[in-house]
């Protein structure tokens, strides 16, 4: 069975609107396909360690714990969000791998994988009129293209841009972007619970990125 890389991004574990256990239950069904986790930020929710601190650190190394009985946790990279980045060296003491961003070689291009804020995310979706839409993912991407900023690796137009935190989960494959979802809110709303599978083993021009979804409906592209 090839491998792929899974990345789910916005579990706000902490959050009394999360449903993030239906994230953890599809990483279990899917572990035996999984090869590298991405989890792309805001992993935890600070808001909420303030005030039950205990109990968000409790879920998160239940979750953790899942991580190491499943055999990811060597291979999960966890990403900083605006929720929780000032905790990474705590998330790095829980045997994680740290990263500001994935920059995976797949296939003959590379995919660029980071939660999105502090990139520009925000003024692409003011560019878009204030719409979350794919087209703000293109005017990121569009961004980063043109002003090569210094604290991500140099991006090409043929390179694959995956952001989570504004939750856009939609994909647009002539512009090579795609964006996950976040899993807070109704559980039933087909907008939540997306995630992203990355197949490193094909060229970028016959890529399939999938957007997967609990309950396993897919868009592929």
């Amino acid at each position: 069975m090839d491998k792929k890389i899974f990345v789910f991004g916005d579990f706000h574990i902490g959050n009394p609107t999360s449903h993030y256990e239906l994230g953890v239950a599809e990483i279990r069904r899917k572990c035996e396909e999984i090869d590298t986790l991405i989890l792309a930020g805001d992993t935890l929710e600070l808001k909420y360690l303030h005030e039950q601190k205990e109990d968000v650190f409790g879920l998160f190394n239940a979750f953790r714990d899942d991580l190491y009985e499943m055999g990811l946790l060597k291979r999960t990279i966890l990403l900083p969000g605006n929720h929780d980045a000032s905790i990474m060296y705590w998330f790095w003491q829980s045997g994680l791998i740290i990263n500001p961003y994935a920059w995976l070689w797949c296939g003959d291009n590379y995919v660029l994988v980071a939660h999105g804020d502090g990139i520009g995310m925000e003024r692409a979706i003011a560019a878009n009129h204030g719409q979350r839409t794919r087209n703000a993912i293109r005017l990121l991407k569009q961004q980063l293209l043109v002003e090569k900023p210094d604290t991500l690796p140099p991006l090409s137009q043929s390179d694959w841009l995956v952001v989570s935190h504004f939750q856009i989960p939609q994909n647009d494959p002539h512009w090579q972007v795609c964006g996950g979802s976040d899993w807070t809110g109704d559980p039933r709303s087909g907008l939540k619970r997306r995630y992203v599978i990355i197949d490193p083993q094909e060229p970028i021009s016959e890529r399939k990125v999938i957007l997967g979804v609990v309950p396993f409906q897919k868009m592929i592209v």
